[in-house]
């Protein structure tokens, strides 16, 4: 309680302040707009914002947004920022008492010769019945007593329609031995120190299955890749090159590469790098008993289990923005550039009436992810067009 209070607190002081500001500056003003799907604290959200790149003297303001919103269901605010920031980037986020701040933050350039506008949402949408979801805190604390309540809803799996398909992944022989990805990361996992060791191994029952996000900044458990010498982190390309097929490796490692690109142009944020991936396992590596290996890191997350000669590889998550390296010893490298060719040259051999049932959304309003970081239990009902569709349909 007390912890609402204060925050309530410093938005309501800087609230205060910004209109101040806002009086005797009226040199370029840019407005807010933000969608929101819940507030049950009234005067709760506010918006948090700097003027880049951070340092750490730097100062964050920080502005309530009015207490309903306009007749356009937005909440909206004007925030006047002077001449001479003009050119300069500016990096803000939402906050709200009760749910701390969003996991992400949105920036752009202060231009004089525009009428700015920024128009945002924080929600989600809920597949089964094409609704927005209240607001959630997406940046769930581990050990935190969120995660708690979260976690005793028991794990099912993304569905259609809350139901799973049984036997859908039947434990079978395979023909195909793990016998090699076994041998690296036991080579791995002896090379850690003991201090090492007891922060990256877990029992295979444990909750860090369920516990990862893609968001930089996140409180990761395991053994980082930065922090490991030169034969640690060759013994861990080594078990990544047993564990993936070699596009699959080719992607990591070109997301990583990325990620080094991406630091270099927001250099204020020091959780950004080609390094910064956390390594955990779960289980002993056997060939009998079931055990497995987390890498996690911004913009790619592996759940990799194991069963015999049999490998589960989800959930699986990887990203990247940028898409393309403009600059520097990797200029031209391009992430994805298969994959959205692939889905682009399918939609375009779909005529007018396949196009219609194969569109969901024709611009983005909310944020549409719907299978990341704890939501485990997903509905995902089928949408689109099906294949087996003529083209008279």
């Amino acid at each position: 309680m007390n912890k609402v209070i204060l925050i309530l607190l410093s938005f309501i002081y800087f609230n205060n302040t910004n209109a101040q500001q806002s009086t005797v500056n009226k040199a370029h003003q840019v407005t807010f707009k933000l969608k929101t799907t819940s507030l049950p604290i009234k005067y709760s959200v506010g918006i948090g914002w700097f003027i880049g790149p951070y340092a750490g003297d730097q100062k964050i303001e920080r502005s309530l947004f009015p207490k309903a919103p306009n007749t356009d269901g937005l909440y909206q605010q004007t925030i006047s920022f002077p001449d001479s920031l003009m050119g300069k980037t500016i990096t803000y986020w939402y906050e709200a008492a009760h749910y701390e701040e969003e996991t992400f933050n949105r920036h752009f350039v202060l231009d004089k010769n525009k009428t700015q506008q920024r128009a945002d949402s924080w929600g989600s949408i809920d597949g089964l019945q094409g609704k927005v979801k209240p607001t959630t805190m997406l940046f769930v604390k581990p050990n935190s007593a969120e995660e708690d309540t979260m976690f005793t809803e028991s794990y099912i799996g993304i569905t259609t329609d809350g139901k799973p398909i049984e036997d859908l992944y039947p434990i079978k022989k395979t023909g195909s031995s793990t016998t090699p990805i076994k041998n690296a990361v036991i080579a791995f996992v002896a090379s850690l120190t003991k201090e090492q060791k007891l922060v990256s191994n877990f029992p295979i029952a444990s909750d860090e299955w369920r516990r990862w996000h893609n968001v930089e900044g996140w409180p990761r458990a395991g053994v980082c890749y930065k922090d490991l010498n030169a034969l640690q982190q060759k013994l861990a390309l080594a078990f990544l090159k047993e564990s993936l097929s070699t596009q699959g490796l080719q992607k990591a490692t070109d997301i990583m590469t990325m990620e080094v690109y991406l630091a270099s142009l927001v250099t204020e944020n020091k959780d950004l790098g080609g390094e910064k991936y956390w390594f955990t396992f779960l289980g002993t590596p056997s060939e009998t008993e079931p055990w497995g290996w987390q890498m996690e890191g911004h913009h790619m997350i592996i759940n990799y289990f194991v069963l015999g000669d049999q490998v589960v590889m989800t959930p699986t998550f990887m990203g990247s923005e940028p898409n393309l390296v403009e600059t520097g010893d990797n200029k031209g490298l391009r992430t994805f550039e298969k994959e959205e060719k692939k889905g682009l040259d399918f939609y375009i051999l779909l005529n007018r009436n396949q196009k219609e049932k194969a569109k969901i959304f024709n611009k983005k309003v909310f944020d549409l992810n719907q299978t990341e970081a704890f939501k485990d239990n997903e509905i995902v009902p089928k949408n689109g067009k099906r294949t087996n569709c003529n083209a008279d349909e």
